[in-house]
């Protein structure tokens, strides 16, 4: 389900992201603030599996928790490049990684239960 937010000023809209921010960093857990360039990572996004790769983090302390990556999943096998939030990221291997890739961007099986 997608929400939708409508806004009377740009101020508010921004105040309303600068909350949303704020509370995303808090609960972000140290293995997820520490994912740096080259590291792997899984989340889930209304129920599709996303793989990806740490591209860069930003220096900006505003946004010290986000990071530039290249993710992947079955509705976008090719990628994309984007910005997401740590705390949104699972840490993965490499091997897992490209696991998933072998298996079209899905979680590999591995004896009946997913890696």
């Amino acid at each position: 389900m997608v929400e939708v937010r409508t806004y009377d000023s740009w101020d508010e809209a921004m105040a309303d992201i600068n909350r949303s921010i704020r509370a995303a960093d808090a609960c972000a857990r140290p293995e997820q603030i520490s994912l740096r360039e080259g590291d792997h990572f899984m989340s889930v996004s209304d129920g599709l599996v996303i793989f990806g790769r740490i591209i860069e983090s930003y220096e900006d302390e505003r946004l010290k928790f986000f990071r530039l990556v290249e993710a992947f999943s079955e509705a976008c096998v090719s990628g994309e490049i984007g910005d997401a939030h740590c705390s949104q990221m699972r840490p993965i291997s490499k091997d897992l990684f490209e696991a998933a890739r072998a298996a079209g961007w899905q979680l590999p099986e591995k004896g009946g239960v997913a890696a």
